[in-house]
């Protein structure tokens, strides 16, 4: 809440008379009496409005949800883009590193089916992530089978039908399971680099709420002005002038 500091009030008075009336902010339809000119309401125009000079304060609030969908976007709208621009550059940097890293992941992906299809001999149809994360740790299906069996655990057995696989080598099979790995180390780094987005979208909240406690601290240490002029409407009275403005802070 603004205090009023002062009320300064200056008076030019063409003869000594004291005011018969004063014109308040709604006036109606008087007229000024200024230095023998008639003027109206309409004529002079004073809103003070026009005056007005201190800009609103920022919403924390708001700053917050540009902050959150985009980083930089809360420093900007509390006029501090200068330090916000660098959470911008850095979530661009992330999210060009997400798509590339998930390209990555992508083609070592198709690597490694392809290469299971020549020398495994699988079908590409209707299998899961599953079932690829798998046949890179049995040499064929008779394998993983039997192991299954060993453990009671039936329901984990594959169709030899259509599940089936055998690699030719040993080291067929350990070449299938590196590609594999690769592929998902590159999907799993997709975490951490959500992670690293995660934590830049924190950061520019925080910063982006500092600023705006900043902007608004350092606006109510600005002076606003408001501007107010009073005549007698009295064209039989004594011709008299007054001017008066408040500074707040």
């Amino acid at each position: 809440m603004k205090n009023i500091l002062f009320l300064f009030l200056f008076t030019v008075a063409l003869f000594p008379q004291k005011f018969n009336s004063q014109i308040q902010n709604n006036f109606g339809s008087a007229k000024f009496i200024i230095a023998d000119q008639v003027i109206s309401k309409d004529e002079v125009k004073i809103n003070k409005e026009l005056f007005e000079t201190t800009p609103a304060k920022k919403n924390v609030a708001l700053a917050i949800l540009y902050s959150a969908l985009l980083p930089g976007m809360g420093e900007l709208y509390a006029n501090n883009y200068e330090t916000g621009k660098y959470f911008t550059i850095a979530d661009a940097a992330l999210i060009g590193v997400y798509f590339g890293v998930n390209t990555y992941g992508n083609w070592k992906k198709e690597n490694y089916k392809s290469f299971a299809q020549t020398y495994g001999g699988i079908s590409l149809t209707e299998k899961n992530d599953d079932y690829f994360a798998t046949i890179g740790s049995y040499k064929n299906i008779d394998q993983y089978n039997d192991e299954k069996a060993l453990e009671q655990r039936f329901t984990e057995m594959f169709d030899k039908n259509i599940m089936n696989w055998k690699w030719e080598t040993e080291t067929q099979r350990r070449e299938y399971r590196g590609m594999w790995l690769s592929s998902q180390r590159a999907y799993n780094n997709l975490q951490f680099v959500a992670g690293a987005m995660l934590i830049n979208r924190l950061v520019s909240i925080v910063n982006a709420v500092r600023s705006v406690v900043a902007y608004n601290k350092n606006l109510a240490q600005q002076t606003s002005w408001n501007f107010y002029f009073d005549a007698n409407p009295n064209p039989q009275a004594m011709k008299n002038f007054s001017l008066n403005f408040i500074s707040t802070f």
